[in-house]
């Protein structure tokens, strides 16, 4: 396309001659820059001197209204300059491709100048973009001076206009209290019938000097009502950027939040006086009924005051009821504002390189960023030399010293850590404290270098005081890279024990060793890229790159994830946890998949704040975990200490510390999720205050004339689980620990019951007071509770009562050996409030009703004792002496050490049967001593091994069969053949 080169010549003159023009605007505006500077520099100095009218800051509010109008012209020149050189790139890129082909010579030489004109008008048309991108930035900075400056005007007049009012209204309510004092100086002379009169009168002016302030408040609270009411209505918060306006909004509701509770509380007063001032009349008007006279007169004078009174604080109630509906109406303005920015914040999407001009756009905003961080490096370089050379020579060598002094700490620190490292090296019980100290002074150690290095800097540039951006570049840059470090370290001292056992780990170190300083860099590059001027497109590029270099930390974070479910594999940790730790370590890599993927598609902010979240998240979690282990092995040591040194050392290991270490367990859930929401800034947060209000404000049941939120109900059900087993514990050391001089058991175990039964009372009776149930209200559960129990639930409370019936008349206690029933036969272990626990002798335990026990007849072998008898029958033949086997016998059994000698054994001739003698042995035991089967069997051998070393023989039946010749009684017993009976029934051998 051929370009006429006499109109191309004069639009580039003409574009030179605005580019002149837009030198001297830069250099004008940089002065004007310069020069509102240095006045607000002067003036702020000036401030408490300084005249401020409405007039004079309604001048400066035109000024920032004009910056604010330039500044959008300059925006849009700006766009439109860069359009036009990205038009003239392309039409350059067109002639650039078509010198290559064959052409005639005149269109060659035609190509050539229009080549020629392209480049000189994308030069200038270059430099003016560049100029008003320059002049913008200039113009902004400009308006940011005026606008704080305009803040500060606005700021400084209504703080002025609040303290001359404020000093105002103190003068008047002195004013009013002096006069209240007067006439309390007349009360002392005054007559007696007066007196009602002048003590109303003097009420009257304190309720004035209180009024005033009031009034103060009043007044301060409408105008603040009013100046937020109209920033909405004017659209203000609507002109500003999505994150400004979150922060606006956020700071507004917290403003007015303050302002309700200042509403409240003036309301509660005023209502307390106008209910004071109510019984004030009442009783006054029921006193002057028998008044007459003077008294009558003055008593209508001091009513006509009250009702003043009263008048005036209905008037303020009224206002306050006004300010009231204001600001409930303003905060639900501010919600739906802030609601809508919010859900804008979030659901902003990106849309990247839709367009070859954002691709170009995009480009030239990259290719900027290595001079500006060259240029960061230079003014670095730059700002150190004139630092040093402006340095006094005596703050030089302080310099030095400082730097001396910080070098010798951390070769003496080095020392040190070796030290320690060999001591925890040699210890023989390896805990937990042990193990993170080891890892936190290996890290020290490896780190050192790198921690000497950003000290020294640090005290560098606090000695050379260099400009916050420099602070800024120097610490983020070695802060990323330390972290980086010591990610690559930890790492390190994680795999390197595992590396010959697990060959695989050694690769997943070099994975995160590069993917650590991948993403060190791109956290350089976007914290920078975040501090710089750049352009927004190639920032919220830089934010989607940094985000999908976060889906890399994938990988490394599911080795580590293996690798910890390895480690947990190898020890006796319990299922449950670990089933957790194989869920919360499954939610890091998804996390930074989320992140990675919100980024990818464009939601840059939902990404941000996930990230945020869950970085908080893992820092506590981390924070809880190192915590947790730390107090485990102090639990330890004090156990190990209290054991060594203490007397009641079991009391303290078993019952009073492990309490301690379970309410601290306790308090560290309670202060790691207060961490976590004061991190994450969960007080000021709309939607955490939405959900703390539907949970603490929305009323869900109700009893009687007490409504019980959501919240009520989660607290009082972890309150009665904290009671009952509070409860328990207390039943546990009254019964070991209290009551251990008790020697009676069974009394023992009553006092400790009764003791759980009122503390949970106590609890209850607590609870419900907490709730604010009044307990009257109760009488309408109990009649349904008792209508319960005379229907289904009749079973549950005879075995309550049966239960405290049992504890209070003692039949049995815990530790007796019973009978119940025939059935249930062994010794009680537990006696609770609905039924007992009984161990059978296979070890078996059989749960009973206690209204079984009390309805039912059943065998308690050691009510009032523990000792008891046992039986045993055998048989001898008619042979032997019985004499011989009853001296025998008895001397044998009395040998037989668990055997009692008081009462003392005995053996008896028992039976004479057809063929054989029966003695009875009977002996007695101690229950708690020994078993009855053991000694038992030791009778038994006894019995048959005397017998046998004595050759007397035990009878045992016999049977003789008679076989009749002929085949009709063949095969059958004889006629006369009676048999005999079978004594060798092992009934004759048991008690």
């Amino acid at each position: 396309m051929p370009l006429d080169y006499q109109v191309e010549t004069q639009l580039i003159e003409q574009k030179q001659a605005l580019l002149e023009d837009e030198k001297y605007s830069l250099i004008a505006v940089d002065k004007a820059l310069t020069q509102a500077q240095a006045d607000f520099s002067q003036q702020k100095q000036m401030l408490p001197e300084l005249e401020i009218t409405e007039a004079s800051i309604a001048s400066i509010e035109l000024e920032q209204e004009r910056l604010q109008i330039e500044l959008e012209n300059l925006q849009l020149k700006s766009e439109t300059r860069k359009s036009q050189v990205l038009e003239n790139k392309r039409y350059l890129d067109t002639f650039l491709s078509q010198i290559s082909l064959t052409l005639p010579e005149l269109e060659k030489i035609q190509l050539e100048k229009n080549i020629a004109l392209q480049k000189q008008q994308m030069t200038v048309d270059r430099s003016l973009s560049e100029f008003l991108i320059a002049r913008l930035i200039i113009t902004e900075k400009l308006l940011n001076v005026v606008t704080e400056w305009t803040e500060t005007l606005r700021n400084t007049y209504l703080l002025r206009d609040k303290l001359d009012k404020k000093a105002k209204a103190k003068l008047k309510q002195q004013h009013y209290l002096e006069q209240a004092v007067n006439l309390k100086k007349k009360l002392l002379s005054v007559k007696p019938t007066a007196k009602i009169l002048l003590e109303i009168q003097i009420l009257n002016n304190e309720e004035l000097a209180g009024e005033v302030l009031n009034n103060l408040k009043i007044d301060q609270i409408k105008q603040q009502l009013q100046f937020w009411q109209q920033e909405i209505t004017t659209h203000k918060i609507s002109q500003i950027p999505i994150l400004q306006a979150e922060k606006l909004l956020s700071e507004r509701m917290k403003q007015l939040n303050e302002s309700k509770q200042h509403i409240e509380v003036l309301a509660q007063l005023i209502d307390n006086k106008l209910n004071l001032n109510k019984r004030t009349q009442q009783n006054l008007s029921k006193r002057s009924e028998a008044w007459t006279g003077e008294l009558k007169k003055n008593y209508k004078k001091a009513d006509d005051i009250l009702k003043s009174i009263y008048q005036r604080l209905n008037q303020q109630l009224d206002a306050i009821s006004i300010l009231k509906l204001e600001a409930n109406t303003l905060n639900q303005v501010f919600t739906a504002n802030y609601k809508s920015v919010l859900h804008q914040k979030l659901i902003q999407r990106r849309h990247f390189l839709q367009t070859t001009k954002t691709f170009n756009e995009l480009t030239l905003a990259i290719s900027q960023f290595p001079a500006l961080f060259l240029h960061s490096l230079n003014t670095l370089k730059n700002e150190v030399y004139v630092a040093l050379v402006k340095l006094p020579f005596s703050q030089i060598l302080l310099l030095v010293f400082c730097l001396q002094i910080w070098v010798l700490a951390l070769l003496k620190l080095k020392m040190l850590l070796t030290e320690i490292s060999e001591y925890l090296t040699k210890l023989l019980v390896v805990t937990f404290i042990a193990n993170l100290g080891l890892v936190l002074v290996n890290l020290l150690k490896r780190n050192l270098v790198s921690i000497a290095v950003i000290g020294s800097f640090s005290i560098s540039l606090y000695f050379m005081q260099l400009p916050e951006q420099i602070h800024y570049f120097v610490l983020a840059l070695m802060l990323i890279l330390l972290g980086a470090q010591l990610s690559v370290h930890l790492a390190f001292l994680l795999f390197s024990p595992y590396f010959g056992v697990l060959p695989r780990y050694q690769q997943v170190y070099i994975q995160i060793t590069w993917i650590a300083r991948i993403l060190a860099l791109a956290a350089l590059v976007t914290t920078l890229a975040h501090r710089w001027q750049i352009s927004p497109l190639a920032l919220e590029i830089i934010d989607t790159g940094f985000m999908l270099l976060l889906s890399i930390a994938i990988i490394p974070a599911m080795n580590m994830r293996y690798f910890l479910l390895y480690l947990l594999g190898q020890s006796n940790i319990q299922y449950y946890w670990l089933f957790a730790i194989r869920i919360i370590t499954l939610l890091v890599p998804l996390l930074f998949l989320s992140v990675a993927l919100l980024g990818i598609i464009g939601y840059i902010n939902l990404g941000w704040i996930i990230a945020q979240q869950a970085y908080w998240l893992i820092f506590v979690l981390v924070l809880w975990l190192i915590v947790q282990g730390l107090l485990r092995d102090l639990i330890y040591i004090l156990k190990n200490f209290v054991m060594q040194r203490s007397q009641y050392g079991l009391l303290w290991t078993q019952d009073i510390i492990p309490l301690g270490h379970n309410l601290l367990n306790i308090g560290l859930f309670i202060c790691s999720f207060m961490l976590l929401s004061w991190l994450n800034n969960w007080q000021d947060d709309l939607a955490f205050t939405g959900v703390r209000q539907l949970l603490f404000d929305e009323k869900m049941i109700q009893i009687g004339r007490t409504h019980m939120s959501f919240s009520s109900i989660v607290f009082s059900v972890l309150g009665l689980w904290g009671i009952f087993w509070f409860g328990s514990w207390t039943q546990r050391i009254t019964y070991r620990w209290i009551y251990a001089n008790i020697r009676d058991l069974g009394i023992r175990n009553s006092l400790s019951v009764f003791t759980q039964y009122f503390i949970v009372l106590i609890g209850l009776l607590v609870i419900l007071q907490v709730l604010g149930i009044d307990l009257t209200t109760m009488a309408v559960f109990a009649g349904a509770l008792g209508v319960g129990i005379g229907f289904g639930l009749q079973n549950i409370a005879n075995n309550f009562i049966s239960g405290i019936l049992l504890l209070i008349e003692r039949p049995l206690k815990t530790g007796d050996f019973v009978n119940i029933g025939g059935v249930h036969e062994g010794e009680v272990t537990r006696i609770g409030i609905r039924s007992l626990t009984v161990q059978a002798w296979n070890y078996q335990e059989v749960v009973v009703p206690n209204a079984e026990i009390i309805s039912n007849a059943f065998t308690n072998w050691t009510l009032t004792n523990t000792i008891m008898r046992t039986t045993l029958k055998f048989r001898v033949s008619y042979d032997c002496d019985p004499h011989f086997v009853r001296n025998l016998l008895l001397e044998k059994v009395s040998e037989i050490p668990e055997i009692l000698q008081d009462p003392e054994p005995m053996v008896n001739l028992w039976e004479f049967s057809e063929y054989a003698i029966i003695f009875r042995v009977d002996y007695y035991i101690d229950l708690k001593e020994s078993g009855t089967f053991g000694v038992r069997t030791k009778v038994n051998f006894l019995v048959w091994d005397e017998l046998q070393k004595a050759g007397i023989k035990m009878p045992y039946p016999q049977h003789d069969v008679l076989v009749k010749q002929g085949s009709d009684c063949q095969g059958q017993l004889a006629d006369d053949f009676v048999p005999e009976p079978d004594v060798s029934d092992s009934s004759l051998l048991s008690g």
